[in-house]
């Protein structure tokens, strides 16, 4: 049987006879039996609330007491989006300004980026290049950042407001491309871990 709760929904305490298998399709749970303290289920976990002896091997009444809470899953995905946003848009600024500090600790270690000319760079040769101002960002503005989440993953997509970029002192490129790039959620950060770039290469 599927139940669907609406965001923000407090179910009143109930009971329940016998073993009942509760499977979280999506969204964000918080249940609670008699006499444990509040558990948070996200989609894919599943929980148990038994029936007739409790793990300690305890007796008590073939039912449990219990409430569950289901949390605004559309507002904490909101707030998850504008944070990925905000590291995307950190991310850029690191690299206009090469502040390599930064742009190290937002790109993951195995990092790789795929250019317009199809070209892979791992973290070392894309920062390393950055750093001797081989590669130079004169402009980088992203236009509105569409973001797709998966758990501790996020996709995200943009096209450029305004794009420069020099190579070895020469503007090689003016003009707006389309990024695509995966982040994943690591030690507590949203760090890139693929990016690519499309478009035609434009000289000025």
């Amino acid at each position: 049987m599927r139940v669907d709760f609406d965001p923000g929904y407090v179910a009143p305490r109930h009971t329940h006879f016998g073993e009942e298998i509760i499977y979280v399709l999506e969204g964000t749970l918080v249940y609670e039996v008699e006499g444990r303290p509040p558990t948070t289920y996200k989609a894919g976990d599943v929980l148990i609330v038994p029936g007739g002896r409790d793990p300690l091997g305890e007796e008590h009444r073939p039912w449990q007491r219990c409430g569950a809470r289901a949390i605004d899953h559309g507002e904490k995905e909101a707030s998850v989006e504008r944070a990925i946003r905000k590291t995307s848009r950190e991310r850029l600024r690191s690299l206009v300004d090469a502040d390599m500090k930064t742009a190290a600790r937002l790109h993951a270690d195995d990092f790789q980026l795929i250019n317009p000319a199809g070209t892979a760079l791992t973290k070392v040769e894309y920062l390393g290049s950055l750093k001797s101002g081989q590669l130079d960002y004169l402009a980088w503005e992203p236009g509105d950042i569409a973001v797709r989440l998966y758990g501790n993953v996020a996709v995200i997509r943009y096209r450029d407001l305004r794009f420069e970029v020099a190579r070895d002192g020469k503007v090689i490129h003016r003009g707006p491309m389309v990024h695509t790039n995966l982040y994943e959620m690591r030690n507590g950060q949203w760090r890139v871990v693929w990016s690519q770039a499309s478009g035609v290469i434009t000289p000025p």
